[in-house]
């Protein structure tokens, strides 16, 4: 596993080094052209061109009330910066990238720094954009995020950016594994994390239970209309079923969602603004308070003095302390895993993510039509000979892949979505202003 220093040196490319823009193959001009090269290179996908214009009103981080800023733009593996403006608050850039996009699905992620020659640079700001939500070749402005990226801290950056992909690629690559990240943090073990891990799950279980408790209110006949109607349904399935049903009323179910779009209150989401502007200043403590829990409590120097153990009794003290910090870690990161998949599976029927819905009705019709033609026993014979075969067919460094879960991995968890979520620009000026009549 690698992971990104922190000297501004290692941010890869700036303006003096090349000019940070990637070699992209332009892409082929006409339907007939576009169509052919949707069979050739299938990795490939697409690519996207992002300006950085400015930042305004970042945060002060030099002595002399001003800051050295510069960006690092994160895509994947791929990692760009641009060059540092010295001595400002509100620097501008206007640099322009060009990057080979290999998932529509990624993630942009813009980081401001001030630049520390003494040392690592000091963070200003974090936003997070998926490839999914630009607006071709609108200039936006953002509202600078915390470390952890749910809360504002002070200033703004100002984007534009242009997508351009291959729908037939895009589709392909969705059911197919996400490209590898080889720069990634590791996962640490926080009590503040793990319970909104257990929270996440609360909520989802106990919508399983709630619609558990519909069904056996229908047996109940607790309302006698929906249960005779229900008693109707379940006669005419078991006489006249067929398998094209099923995907056929999937798609039925993904369409009505789609109209009525409902409301999904979250109880992160519901964050208050002052709660936001706070972001900075809480992660910090969490983070601080989680380390002595992950330590087991560190005690004072008096303590410490009174209670002093051999150096051996220490080490097997600490070696015990770090498994029982192993084993919460696998929990919590488990948890994560099953709230995710439980939030994603809804969250595609709510068209969180158009493109992956609209491909799952496509997938889903087709499903129908072949169900309906192929009798379930050939499909079963394919299926099984396509499974036992597969070993002798495929690439020798082929990964293995589940289609369902690569298309559930593009769409974004509850709390991903908060962390890509846009706060208002307009806002954190709003609020300034309202502490310096305050004061």
């Amino acid at each position: 596993m690698m992971t990104l220093s922190t000297q501004a040196s290692d941010f890869g490319r700036d303006d003096g080094e090349g000019g940070g823009e990637d070699e992209v193959e332009e892409a082929p001009r006409g339907a007939l052209g576009r169509f052919k090269s949707s069979f050739k290179d299938m990795k490939r996908v697409g690519s996207v061109t992002v300006t950085v214009e400015r930042c305004t009103g970042v945060r002060a981080a030099d002595v002399g009330g001003t800051s050295d800023p510069f960006v690092v733009l994160e895509m994947g593996n791929t990692v760009r910066r641009t060059e540092t403006i010295y001595k400002t608050l509100n620097p501008e850039w206007n640099k322009t990238f060009k990057l080979e996009v290999l998932d529509v699905h990624q993630v942009l992620e813009f980081k401001v720094f001030d630049e520390d020659k003494g040392g690592a640079p000091d963070f200003l700001g974090v936003i997070h954009l998926p490839l999914l939500k630009i607006r071709h070749g609108e200039s936006r402005q953002y509202a600078l995020k915390n470390k952890t990226l749910t809360g504002r801290t002070k200033g703004t950056i100002t984007l534009r950016a242009e997508l351009s992909y291959n729908v037939i690629k895009a589709c392909v690559r969705t059911i197919n594994p996400k490209p590898v990240k080889y720069i990634a943090d590791t996962e640490k073990f926080k009590i503040k994390t793990f319970k909104r891990n257990v929270a996440r799950l609360e909520v989802v279980i106990s919508a399983i239970a709630a619609f558990g408790g519909s069904i056996n209110d229908l047996f109940q006949w607790k309302v006698p209309r929906h249960s005779a109607s229900a008693f109707a349904f379940w006669i005419f399935t078991c006489l006249f079923f067929q398998l094209w049903w099923v995907p056929f009323g999937l798609v039925l179910l993904t369409l009505r969602c789609r109209l009525n779009r409902p409301a999904d209150p979250d109880y992160w989401d519901e964050r208050t603004e002052e709660q936001e502007g706070e972001g900075d200043a809480g992660s910090d403590d969490d983070d601080a308070d989680d380390a002595e829990d992950a330590d087991g409590g560190g005690g004072g120097d008096d303590g410490g003095a009174k209670n002093k153990k051999p150096k051996s009794e220490k080490t097997g003290l600490r070696e015990k302390l770090n498994a029982v910090e192993r084993i919460c870690t696998k929990i919590q990161n488990a948890l994560d895993t099953v709230a995710a998949y439980l939030e994603r599976i809804g969250l595609l029927f709510k068209w969180e993510v158009p493109f992956c819905s609209r491909f799952l009705v496509f997938l889903l019709l087709a499903a129908t039509v072949i169900t309906y033609i192929i009798p379930l026993r050939i499909l079963l014979l394919l299926w099984g000979t396509n499974k036992f075969t597969k070993k002798f067919r495929v690439p020798p460094n082929y990964r293995s892949n589940n289609e369902v879960i690569d298309l559930l991995d593009r769409i974004p968890s509850k709390v991903e979505r908060v962390r890509r979520a846009e706060l208002d620009p307009s806002l954190g000026s709003k609020a300034k202003k309202k502490k310096d009549k305050k004061a």
